[in-house]
């Protein structure tokens, strides 16, 4: 994903804005719309197959002692993920992530695991730099692009509806904009520029959480039992590509003979990347979500936690 707009900086964009956590939205500065722009781009799926082998004998270990599946989209760094939890927020008083995203899923329900590696996977990744996270800077302070830095490109707008329809509970200070996307076909976006990281993970939750409900409504009403797992994958293939793939998604994973035992979890449907760009997509943030698990990443996740800060210098 883009960061803010081709020909612009955050001061030109952020003059005179500063929001000072009231929880409404201020009126956005005019912003030329562009196709282009700085920061991260949309991540391109792999398109290797995508099967599970174990790592070898005498390499990475479950907290248990079993050896770690070695899953296909672990890989670009992503083997290292689990250390950006221990890492100060600069926009969040240097809180660390980990605890960032444990408050956010204990008030959501969202588990962390799927809201930190959805976060990652749309951007967030490219925060972390010099054993912090930290984010484009203008004169007032840190800020944090929606659209750069975790994949919410339509929050501007969504934010109202959220609220509306019980999926966010929490006064958010945010200040939304325009511009054009990367697709192929630019469309234009409504993103919108966060004060914290926390803010914005409130908001990222409540959009996992409403593509859940509507994954689990089309499974009941059609006879199918989901694992926890599986209404995460499909949310997240929601998620990433709009709530019409939930009937095409059961209906492609039944034809392929994947909806049975879950097996879609681990085994690709036909046609590869070219028919399932949202499949492999998902697949991305499923097969890291699950390897932090193996890790024992989020293991301490039910034990009573105290936040911490950490002090830069």
């Amino acid at each position: 994903m883009d960061g803010l707009p081709s020909g612009m900086n955050a001061v030109s964009v952020l003059a005179n804005y500063k929001p000072m956590g009231s929880g409404m939205a201020t009126v956005a500065p005019t912003v030329a719309l562009t196709s282009g722009g700085k920061g991260k781009k949309k991540p391109v799926a792999s398109k290797e197959n995508a099967s599970t082998t174990v790592l070898p004998e005498n390499t990475l270990k479950t907290p248990d002692g079993k050896p770690i599946v070695k899953r296909p989209f672990v890989k670009d760094g992503r083997e290292n993920w689990n250390k950006f939890l221990e890492m100060p927020v600069e926009t969040d008083k240097n809180q660390k992530l980990k605890d960032i995203i444990y408050k956010v899923s204990k008030a959501t329900g969202v588990r962390p695991e799927v809201l930190f590696t959805s976060a990652m996977e749309e951007g967030l990744q490219g925060a972390g730099k010099g054993g912090k996270i930290s984010f484009d800077k203008d004169d007032k302070g840190q800020y944090i692009d929606s659209y750069a830095w975790l994949g919410l490109d339509n929050v501007g707008t969504d934010i109202d509806n959220l609220s509306k329809e019980g999926y966010l509970n929490k006064d958010i200070s945010y200040q939304p904009y325009k511009r054009m996307n990367d697709a192929k076909n630019p469309q234009e976006v409504n993103p919108a520029y966060f004060d914290s990281l926390e803010d914005s993970l409130y908001v990222k939750a409540a959009l996992l959480n409403k593509n859940r409900d509507a994954v689990n409504k089309y499974a009941t009403s059609n006879g199918i039992k989901l694992s926890d797992d599986a209404a995460d994958f499909i949310s997240m293939q929601s998620y990433n590509a709009g709530q019409g793939i939930i009937p095409k998604a059961f209906e492609k994973y039944k034809n392929n003979n994947l909806l049975q035992g879950e097996s879609f979890l681990t085994t690709p449907p036909a046609g590869g990347y070219e028919e399932n760009p949202s499949y492999y997509n998902t697949r991305k943030r499923y097969d890291n979500m699950k390897y932090l698990q193996d890790l024992g990443a989020f293991s301490d996740y039910n034990k009573p936690t105290v936040a911490t800060t950490t002090t830069t210098m």
